[in-house]
């Protein structure tokens, strides 16, 4: 527990803190995988980052290496073309848009939705599929696709309601599978053109977690579950949003999440969209 000073100093803090009823000393100087309090004692970080980035506090090349681009002129066309290199064949000729974080881009991806369905005339789609146990953000638009219950438990009123299907789970299978879900990838995806058939060509979009990330912890979907889910897509004319915040970039050891498995990258074209906080 922090010191007697320390609590003070925390209780005439102007930030805001994510607790009321847990307190922590600020922190007042990080390097490497380290953080020190203003008493100097040395903590140990193992939440950096959220799960995003490990690339330590205080990395004297990314300090120069922002101090340059600073001294330039804008980078971002030159970053974007990057992007769509790293992203593959499949987007040439695509484009990026930049947010600053992950619940942001979930918002930008579903009015992308949106106005891509409206663009090409199909004026009544404007509904999203989601998956039961999901988390794509905190911000409200984020949330009303989300399923992770506890954080939406006060913000329910707030939030429009989504239609969301199940998704594989070996540990707790909703259809009492005995091998790991290898079986029934098929089914779950049927859930999901079911529900865009229930909703009469009103859907825009079917957003998921290639690999779960926070709320089920790096979930490998069974085999052939994801290029059925994009063929359901591409036939009921509903975007594919694959969030790939938490667990793409090579976290999984491939460019994408979406390729873990060997589903092969050729498989997925246009129309769909992609999501990912990239290390910049």
């Amino acid at each position: 527990m922090p010191g007697l000073a320390a609590t003070q100093s925390m209780a005439s803090s102007a930030l805001l803190r994510r607790s009321f009823r847990r307190t922590f000393p600020p922190a007042v100087r990080g390097q490497g995988a380290y953080l020190w309090d203003a008493q100097g004692k040395q903590y140990l970080d193992f939440s950096g980052s959220a799960a995003v980035n490990f690339i330590g506090h205080g990395v004297a090349a990314i300090v120069s290496a922002m101090t340059d681009q600073a001294r330039t002129t804008p980078i971002a066309e030159q970053y974007a073309t990057e992007l769509l290199e790293f992203a593959g064949q499949n987007f040439r000729g695509g484009a990026a848009y930049f947010t600053c974080g992950g619940s942001e881009a979930i918002d930008i991806a579903l009015k992308l939705a949106r106005q891509y369905q409206v663009e090409i005339g199909n004026f009544r789609r404007s509904e999203i599929i989601s998956r039961n146990q999901s988390y794509h953000g905190a911000t409200l638009g984020a949330m009303a696709i989300s399923r992770h219950q506890r954080p939406r438990e006060i913000y329910g009123p707030m939030v429009r309601e989504f239609t969301s299907v199940a998704a594989p789970y070996p540990y707790r299978c909703v259809y009492e599978c005995a091998d790991s879900c290898q079986s029934c990838g098929q089914r779950y995806a049927g859930e999901i053109e079911t529900a865009i058939s229930a909703a009469e060509r009103k859907v825009a979009a079917v957003i998921l977690e290639p690999v779960s990330g926070m709320t089920l912890g790096a979930v490998v979907p069974p085999p052939g579950y994801l290029e059925k889910v994009g063929e359901i897509c591409r036939r009921e004319e509903v975007l594919l949003v694959a969030d790939e915040v938490m667990t793409g970039v090579r976290r999984t050891g491939k460019n994408f999440a979406i390729d873990i498995g060997g589903s092969p990258r050729t498989f997925w074209s246009p129309p769909e969209v992609w999501l990912a906080v990239m290390r910049r």
